[in-house]
């Protein structure tokens, strides 16, 4: 809320306040706001995409002095369905090429990733881990460039193939992305 905004550019100010602001409920907060334009009659969609876009504008990252970090779910792409009953659709528009993206209600799961410099995903797998190279252990997989049938969006992605990678992040910290990523500006 704007309160919390204000605390956050006060401290950041005085010296203190956070260098990294999570917001951990992309996915939640659209589906929550679509749940509720159907109990109380809101204009589902006006109201929301007027809601993104003041999320969006309180999220600004030179405001806040610090980096803004989103998560989300990952839906897949709409495919058209073609019915004679009332269940047609005409599915993603075509510059979608890719099958896995942000889950974010309505358009704005279109729109999201032009509002940040970088959607990276993550995907947990089985692998080897160094020294023990004789067990497979769950990991974590950080995707910085597009590699497969998901969205990644990296405004530095020209320089990571040029350098040849680090193409993804096996179990990153928070450093080891801001390290990565840091350096290729």
């Amino acid at each position: 809320d704007d309160y919390t905004i204000a605390a956050l550019k006060k401290a950041k100010t005085a010296g203190g306040g956070p260098d990294v602001f999570v917001v951990d409920w992309f996915s939640e907060i659209s589906l929550l706001h679509e749940a509720t334009s159907k109990l109380t009659g809101f204009d589902l969609w006006g109201d929301w995409r007027t809601e993104f876009y003041a999320m969006m504008q309180r999220l600004n990252p030179k405001e806040l002095g610090a980096h803004v970090v989103a998560t989300a779910r990952v839906m897949e792409r709409k495919k058209a369905v073609k019915s004679r009953g009332s269940k047609a659709s005409d599915g993603d528009p075509e510059f979608v090429n890719y099958d896995y993206y942000p889950l974010v209600q309505g358009s704005a799961r279109l729109i999201l990733p032009a509002y940040f410099n970088y959607v990276l995903y993550m995907e947990p797998d089985v692998q080897y881990i160094p020294p023990d190279l004789t067990t497979k252990k769950p990991v974590h997989i950080l995707h910085l460039v597009r590699t497969g049938d998901f969205y990644v969006k990296n405004v530095h992605e020209d320089v990571i193939l040029e350098r040849g990678g680090p193409y993804q992040l096996v179990n990153p910290s928070f450093d080891d992305v801001l390290n990565v990523l840091g350096g290729l500006s």
